[in-house]
C-alpha cells in the first residue's frame, strides 16, 4: 500500500507541473491523482502552498465538466501526461470519475 501511495504522490506532483506548463485546457486528474489532491485539501494552507509551488496557481477541479468536454479534456490530459511520463518508469493509471 505504501508503494501505491508513493507512486500516486509522484504522479500528483507531475500532474501539477503539467498544469503549470499547460494552463489551457482544463486538465482532468486520474482517480489516484485526485485522491491525493482531495486528501491534501484537508489542510487548506498546505494545499494552497503546494499549488502555488507546483502549479503556479490554485488548482480547482472543475466539476462542471461533463460529457464530451470532460472526455476530450481527459484525453488531452492523458496525452500530455504520456509525453511527460516517457521520461519515467511510473506507469500512467487510466481512470476517470464518471459524472
Amino acid at each position: 500500500m505504501a508503494g501505491t501511495l508513493k507512486r500516486a504522490s509522484i504522479r500528483y506532483e507531475r500532474f501539477m507541473a503539467l498544469i503549470k506548463r499547460n494552463p489551457e485546457p482544463t486538465l482532468v486528474p486520474t482517480l489516484d491523482i485526485d485522491l491525493v489532491r482531495q486528501t491534501q485539501q484537508c489542510s487548506p494552507t498546505s494545499y494552497l502552498a503546494c499549488c502555488t509551488k507546483l502549479a503556479g496557481r490554485l488548482f480547482k477541479n472543475d466539476h462542471a465538466l461533463e460529457g464530451e468536454v470532460l472526455k476530450n479534456n481527459f484525453a488531452e490530459t492523458s496525452s500530455l501526461y504520456e509525453i511527460e511520463s516517457r521520461k519515467s518508469t511510473i506507469p500512467v493509471c487510466v481512470g476517470i470519475v464518471k459524472r
